[in-house]
């Protein structure tokens, strides 16, 4: 038995909830059309966007233990409308 396999069990419910918490506050601020967000997991979080894009009007909208299943039934990608996005 490994520290992983005690502890996983036991942080899952947290991180669901705080992961519910950051996607509810970002439904509730929203964006204004024309930003370049940013989504994805932890390091997306943490990321400094407007200091490494000084040029570009950013938001970070990372949340730690997200992944492509948390944004792409669309609850998290609701607040980016209106389309087009560019890649």
């Amino acid at each position: 038995m490994n520290l992983q396999s005690v502890f996983a069990p036991l942080l899952r419910p947290v991180m669901h909830r705080m992961y519910l918490t950051r996607a509810t506050q970002f439904d509730e601020v929203g964006t204004v059309p024309g930003r370049v967000v940013f989504l994805g997991d932890s390091i997306t979080e943490g990321g400094l966007w407007s200091e490494w894009f000084p040029e570009l009007d950013t938001l970070g909208r990372g949340i730690s233990g997200d992944t492509v299943g948390g944004f792409v039934p669309g609850w998290r990608l609701r607040w980016m409308s209106p389309w087009p996005c560019h890649f």
